[in-house]
């Protein structure tokens, strides 16, 4: 399962556990006292997994982008948060795993190839946050990005 993003001008592709991870990443250090409206439109991108595709001001997701890239991505793969929710996706077991709503794992052996040799989560999240940069950059004219379930 991934997520699409596309602009009239440019479009990349995500796997959903990259997104899912960024997503955790967000929530644990950069709003770990719950939604801060910072990362409103990167948090709706999450709407799409299993349902409608979304269209989100790509002015907006711009800016996210930039915060995500000045605030988390220097921080050590050392660093790397997971939620309960991701855990219990990767594990298929619902409802949740028991324990905090997010801890700091590290590169786990089950992120293979995502964490391999990672230093820092740039080196995990750093090509979806630059893609999602660029892609907004250059939005068509309309302005928006219009994210898909694929």
């Amino acid at each position: 399962m991934s997520l699409s993003f596309s602009s009239g001008r440019a479009a990349f592709e995500i796997r959903w556990i990259v997104w899912a991870l960024l997503g955790d990443n967000i929530a644990h250090h950069l709003e770990p006292d719950g939604p801060s409206g910072r990362f409103t439109n990167i948090h709706r991108v999450s709407e799409v997994l299993g349902g409608s595709p979304i269209a989100l001001p790509a002015d907006a997701l711009y800016r996210e982008a930039t915060l995500i890239h000045d605030e988390l991505l220097s921080r050590p793969v050392a660093d790397l948060a997971i939620s309960a929710t991701t855990r219990a996706v990767i594990h298929m077991r619902w409802p949740e795993v028991s324990g905090p709503a997010s801890e700091v794992v590290g590169p786990l052996e089950i992120f293979g190839s995502l964490t391999s040799g990672a230093k820092t989560l740039g080196d995990v999240f750093g090509h979806a946050v630059s893609a999602l940069r660029e892609i907004t950059a250059v939005a068509a004219e309309d302005g928006v990005v219009e994210v898909v379930d694929t």
